[in-house]
């Protein structure tokens, strides 16, 4: 007779309703409504709250982790959260979903040698990756051994913050080189370190996002936006919350351009609007208050609409559509390369592309409306349908390989970048 382990079977309830509350999240596009808060409880042990949409909601018993949580990440493959606590990254089990509220935190990786600032993030194939400030970049796969360094030999002094855009699989840092800070974006190939124009004039770096536009979002105590070409174009939320100065930032549901930002030293939570440069408290208290300190905030969310450019053939035939041009330009072109970039795409010295003769017949062709290649955004053909072009058409270029992009620009100057895609004729 078979015996019949009651604790057992419930936990195999809940890991089924998880996983598949969590994929159906995925399928539908929208996020459950629970927020997830991590700190310090103000007596140097962990802390962890999973809140409703604007309520207060539950705090979370966590078991195997004694020290404040740093950081908190979560990849949309497992209902799995992982932390950052000390030297290492711990996996806490789905408990933290379903009341009672209790997890189990199983050493996910260790870091031997290295102090884990705020900074934890779901990178290549799902693996949860925690950043140094000593520099490094820290894979950190299961099993309860040592985290591994991505990138050796990487081209700065020390690392404020890293972060990973799913759109281009790219990595992204915000680092201290000689001149400033600087912000990069890695592809992890070669690797190939691409800097966002020139060093900045900045604070220490806490957080960092895609902008869904070839930019980044980030943090030093104030927020500010830096475009593909590395010019800060936005700056918001006057270096203040409405209890202080910004010590971190998470995006909100389905957008690039709002955030959720708290003081250093507290735990209530603001929201601050990138088109009034306000802020409005949310949350109070968000770990109960009192001497609680919030570190890192997760908020359950779907990959916002990015400008998107999609670019697909066989056979000689052509699909080409370009989406969500970013908002404020005027016009946007697609530009292109025959000449595949030396370390993958994005790694050209032009935009990410080779500057062959291709790519300047593209960038000096004129804005035309109805054009597909360079047009007004008020005459945007890709708003009534893409391009598509039947086979047979480019069998002339057979066996050339192209890379392609898309920009926007317009009062203002440069608003944005598109992903990257290649075309194997």
């Amino acid at each position: 007779m078979t015996s019949f382990s009651c604790p057992t079977a419930i936990r195999a309830f809940f890991w089924s309703v998880v996983v598949t509350t969590l994929l159906l999240v995925q399928v539908v596009g929208q996020s459950p409504p629970e927020h997830v808060f991590v700190g310090d409880d103000g007596s140097g042990g962990p802390k962890m709250t999973v809140v409703d949409t604007q309520t207060f909601g539950h705090f979370v018993t966590i078991s195997g982790i004694s020290q404040p949580l740093d950081s908190v990440t979560w990849s949309s493959s497992s209902p799995d959260l992982f932390v950052g606590a000390g030297n290492a990254v711990y996996r806490l089990d789905p408990g933290w979903f379903f009341p009672p509220y209790y997890t189990q935190a199983t050493l996910q990786s260790t870091t031997p040698g290295h102090v884990i600032n705020p900074t934890l993030f779901i990178g290549a194939n799902g693996i949860p990756v925690a950043t140094s400030p000593g520099g490094s970049f820290l894979a950190c796969p299961s099993g309860g051994g040592p985290a591994t360094n991505l990138f050796p030999a990487p081209p700065w002094l020390s690392l404020d913050v890293g972060g990973f855009d799913p759109i281009t699989g790219e990595y992204l840092a915000v680092a201290q080189v000689p001149g400033g800070r600087q912000v990069f974006r890695i592809n992890p190939t070669c690797p190939y370190f691409r800097p966002l124009g020139p060093p900045l004039t900045l604070a220490p770096v806490t957080d960092l996002f895609s902008d869904g536009a070839g930019g980044v979002y980030l943090s030093d105590g104030d927020l500010h936006r830096v475009n593909a070409l590395g010019s800060v174009q936005l700056r918001v939320g006057a270096a203040q919350t409405t209890s202080g100065t910004i010590c971190g930032i998470a995006q909100k549901l389905n957008t690039y351009h709002q955030f959720y930002a708290w003081s250093c030293g507290g735990d209530d939570v603001d929201q601050i609007d990138g088109s009034t440069q306000t802020a409005v408290t949310w949350i109070p208290g968000t770990l109960g208050g009192g001497s609680a300190v919030l570190h890192d905030m997760l908020r359950f969310a779907a990959l916002p609409p990015y400008f998107k450019l999609t670019a697909t053939t066989n056979a000689g035939d052509l699909l080409l559509d370009v989406e969500n041009i970013p908002a404020g330009s005027n016009f946007a072109m697609i530009l292109a390369s025959r000449i595949p970039a030396p370390c993958g795409r994005g790694t050209g010295p032009a935009l990410g592309l080779w500057p062959d003769s291709l790519f300047f017949t593209f960038l000096l062709a004129p804005p035309v409306p109805g054009s597909y290649f360079h047009f007004p955004t008020s005459a945007n053909p890709y708003a009534i349908a893409p391009l598509t072009l039947p086979p047979g058409v480019f069998i002339a270029l057979s066996g050339q390989v192209w890379e392609l992009t898309a920009i926007a620009y317009g009062n203002g100057g440069f608003k944005g970048q598109s992903n990257f895609r290649t075309l194997v004729w």
